[in-house]
Order: C-alpha cells, then structure tokens, then sequence
C-alpha cells in the first residue's frame, strides 16, 4: 500500500514537472517568434522607408525631366528676342529640343553659353577613362534668368546635379555667328547632318566624324546603357556625389551608391520634340525661302539649321 503511494506521488510529480517544462519551453518559443517577428517587421520596415524615400528623391527628377523636355520643345518662342527684347532674324533663333546649361552653386543660369572646349573627338583627362570632351556638368537651374522658366516647384540651390551632351544646350560657346551670337550645335531626331559643323578655332578640334551619314549617338550611358542626351542625379543628404560618378568619364551607375539618377535618353528625347515637327511640317514647307530652324545648317547664311524638313 505505501509502496503504491509512493509511485502515485512520483508520477504526480514527474507529471508536475513535464508540464512546468512544456510551459517553458512554450514561453520561450513564443519570445523567440516574438522576436524574429518584431525584427523582420523592423528591417521589412526600414527597407519601405528607403524605398519610400528613394521614390520620392527620383518623382522629384521626373518632375525635372518633364518640364526641361517642356521647355525644349518652345526654344524658338523663348529666345525668338534678344536681352533688348529686340526680335531676333529668324536665321539666328535656336530651333526645338535644346536643354538650357547647368547652372553654377547659384542655381540660376543667366543664358551664358556652354560645352567644354573640344580636344578632338576623343578626349580625356584621366589615363584609362573614355570621356568624351563634350558634356558639360553642374547643377539643375532653378530658373531661366529673365525667361520666366521653372524646372521644379521645390528645389534648394546645388542640390541636384545636372550632366548633358553640349550639342542638346541652346547655346554652345564653341559655335556662333561671326562671334556676337552663340549658336546651339545642329542636331536632330535622325542625328543626320549633312555637314556638321566644326567648332570656332579656339574651342579646337574639328567636326564630329560622320558614320553612315549620322552623328554619334549622345554619349553619356548608365549602367551600361547609352544614349542619354541628358542626366539629373540627386546625390543624397551629403549632396557629394558618388565617387564613381564624378570620376571624369562618361559611365555613371546607381548601383551599390546613393545616387538616384534619372536619364533623359536620345530615344525619349527624339519621340518628344519630334512631335512639334511633325505638327508644323505643312507650315514650314509652305516658305519658299528655307531659312531657319528646320532647313539645312550652313555656317553663313543658316547657322540654326537642324535639316528636319531634309530628313
């Protein structure tokens, strides 16, 4: 009889004890859960947090891009008066598609012209890059001097940073009318120039080579993909840009930095100002004289030429 009890009370608390252990381990389960679910909830978080700023800072540069390919498509009517308000001759009045020039730590450019001096064709400063020689690099202009043109709503002085091809800005330093009127470089959407013009001596170097009859293609690429005519790039709160892409060359990424870039390629480009042509088409070829914008460049008596109405 006692010996039965004593097996009863063992069992009671052998029973006692795998319960208080199954407690544990049950509490200490749901820590752990606790735990990993409070911390991936945490990362999951901080991850859309980035994202959600990162969508912001590039909505930002989209909102850029869009007014400066607005505005490229109205040059004519922008600088159709010089700073006299005096009515320009229509044979020295920039044509569609030409982006205005970086501005300096201001913010604000004044209409003075752009474009890196040529060295050649192929140019470079540092052993080993391919830079080009002709883009020009600074910051997006909050406003045209004296235009009456904005390219955001919210935009703080050196803040963005602003990189194109000098041939896409309405007024390149390296060419102009018997030296008082700075000209933009003749381009088109086909890139086809019958006889591209070759930069005033003191910029040096001669006239883009032709292959198969067109220009080279924009030379600035991102992450392995050419063709951009133009780049925004928001360099994040320490506004220093990667040093990746401030290296000197014309190769720029996002990858593995904080820099948000958004491109303005030579496709978009071309599908966008092209329009305008193909709505003045009848227009233009209604003229006789075929000077301006859309006729054939000759140095002397058509230096605005981009050869739309040839192409």
């Amino acid at each position: 009889m006692a010996e039965d009890m004593t097996m009863e009370v063992g069992r009671v608390k052998l029973h006692k004890a795998q319960s208080g252990s199954a407690l544990i381990v049950l509490v200490l389960g749901m820590s752990i859960g606790m735990l990993v679910w409070f911390g991936v909830s945490g990362f999951n978080s901080l991850l859309e947090t980035k994202r959600l700023y990162e969508d912001i800072r590039t909505q930002q540069l989209l909102e850029i891009k869009s007014a400066l390919l607005a505005g490229s498509l109205f040059v004519p009517e922008v600088y159709q008066s010089n700073a006299d308000k005096q009515l320009k001759p229509y044979q020295i009045i920039p044509g569609i598609g030409y982006l205005p020039c970086p501005a300096n730590e201001s913010g604000v450019w004044d209409g003075a012209p752009c474009g890196n001096p040529r060295q050649g064709y192929i140019s470079s400063s540092n052993p080993g890059d391919s830079h080009t020689g002709i883009t020009a690099l600074g910051y997006v202009p909050l406003a045209l001097k004296n235009r009456n043109q904005f390219f955001a709503q919210v935009l703080r002085k050196a803040e963005y940073r602003y990189i194109l091809d000098e041939r896409f800005v309405a007024f390149n330093q390296c060419y102009y009318d018997e030296g008082t009127e700075y000209l933009p470089y003749p381009v088109n959407y086909l890139l086809k120039i019958t006889s591209p013009p070759a930069p005033v001596s003191s910029c040096g170097g001669s006239a883009l080579p032709l292959t198969n009859g067109s220009l080279p293609v924009p030379f600035l690429s991102v992450d392995n993909r050419t063709g951009y005519v133009a780049l925004l790039i928001d360099p994040g709160a320490d506004l220093q840009l990667a040093p990746e892409n401030v290296d000197g060359d014309d190769y720029f990424t996002h990858k593995d930095n904080d820099d948000i870039i958004v491109g303005i390629h030579f496709g978009e480009w071309s599908e966008v100002v092209s329009q305008r042509w193909v709505n003045e088409r009848r227009y233009w070829k209604s003229f006789n004289n075929e000077n301006g914008w859309p006729w054939a460049y000759d140095k002397a008596s058509n230096p605005v030429g981009q050869e739309w109405a040839l192409n």
